[in-house]
């Protein structure tokens, strides 16, 4: 895992935040500390379909393989919300501070 990434995984209960997010029981909060491609699917020739910016909060509903990046073929199926809709798509575990990846907890997609 890189040292300057890092993602902030919180229970369902004691989520505080300025910003509210609709996890609910659909995958464990994570907060974006750096901007990430969200793409299509779980490969890197997958179109990006947004950008996770800096700073929101996500849901990491389940997890699958895709392209190497770095080392770590792991996928998370992600939900991150804007001011005007939701966004969901597949950014890689490379970048999620998850601890191991998989990360405990998170299903299989």
């Amino acid at each position: 895992m890189v040292s300057s990434v890092a993602f902030l995984l919180l229970g369902m209960a004691g989520v505080a935040t300025a910003e509210p997010f609709p996890c609910g029981d659909r995958g464990t909060c994570a907060e974006n500390l750096i901007e990430l491609n969200v793409r299509l699917g779980p490969s890197l020739p997958e179109p990006v379909m947004s950008r996770a910016p800096q700073g929101k909060w996500m849901a990491l509903h389940c997890w699958t393989y895709g392209d190497v990046v770095h080392g770590d073929s792991v996928r998370y199926h992600i939900t991150w919300v804007s001011s005007f809709d939701g966004h969901s798509g597949y950014v890689a575990g490379y970048y999620v501070d998850t601890g191991p990846d998989p990360a405990p907890g998170i299903p299989r997609c």
